[in-house]
């Protein structure tokens, strides 16, 4: 079974295997991470791709077939999916980023809002709930295709 290593930083730890995979209709493998902790492994719309996120903040995109990996440079609060549109949803404290099968497919900003939580999706929309920086509530929803309010 091959294995797909991921070196952190220098202050991170040696890698070490933290999971077998097995995608649907793909060959397993072993991933091999330096990381402080893992809080979450999501199967993408590909099955040659897994976004790792890796504790305290980060979120890496790794090729299954070569460990190849890009990092998002987010700091996730929350993951989904959308099985309609086949992406994948990262909330972060300012936005919502939808992976696809080939990586980014649209990031959407949601100005003025912090802590923000997907809270569904369905069909053509994406629901969201964050709050002001005075502690009121906000409600709002973008479009599953574009990331558009």
């Amino acid at each position: 079974m091959p294995i797909r290593e991921i070196r952190g930083e220098s202050s991170l730890p040696t890698p070490a295997p933290v999971a077998i995979i097995r995608p649907s209709g793909a060959e397993p493998w072993v991933l091999s991470a330096g990381f402080n902790g893992v809080g979450g492994l999501y199967g993408t719309p590909s099955p040659d791709h897994l976004c790792v996120v890796a504790l305290p903040d980060r979120v890496v995109w790794v090729e299954a077939r070569t460990g190849n990996h890009i990092d998002l440079g987010l700091t996730p609060v929350r993951v989904a999916g959308n099985v309609d549109h086949g992406l994948l949803l990262i909330g972060d404290w300012h936005g919502i980023t939808a992976i696809g099968a080939d990586g980014i497919r649209w990031e959407s900003a949601i100005p003025e809002v912090e802590d923000l939580h997907i809270t569904r999706s369905d069909g053509d929309r994406i629901y969201y709930r964050g709050m002001t920086w005075n502690g009121t509530e906000v409600l709002g929803s973008v479009d599953s295709a574009t990331g558009d309010q």
